[in-house]
């Protein structure tokens, strides 16, 4: 039997798989890994922990079918961690 973990050691795992694949000089994958991304194991385990079947479903469940996006998002490529800040500082 399998207990799923208290709130604050699954927030200490997932930021143990963050800080394993983020480095401040690594571009794109770096940045997003440190801001918007969960590993595939820490994403797992939220779910599990939740008892959602998948990130889709769990979206499905909380998000009010009047305010779900019905075609994805049409967004331009990512920048590396060091364009976005130039672009940053340049409207600042």
């Amino acid at each position: 039997m399998s207990i799923a973990p208290s709130p604050t050691e699954f927030a200490s795992r997932a930021a143990a798989d963050a800080t394993a694949t983020a480095h401040p000089n690594n571009g794109t994958a770096g940045f997003a890994a440190r801001h918007i991304g969960l590993t595939a194991a820490a994403e797992e385990t939220m779910l599990a922990a939740i008892g959602a079947e998948s990130l889709s479903s769990l979206i499905a469940e909380i998000v009010p079918a009047g305010i779900a996006r019905q075609q994805p998002m049409q967004l331009p490529e990512p920048l590396s961690e060091p364009a976005a800040l130039t672009e940053l500082k340049a409207i600042a």
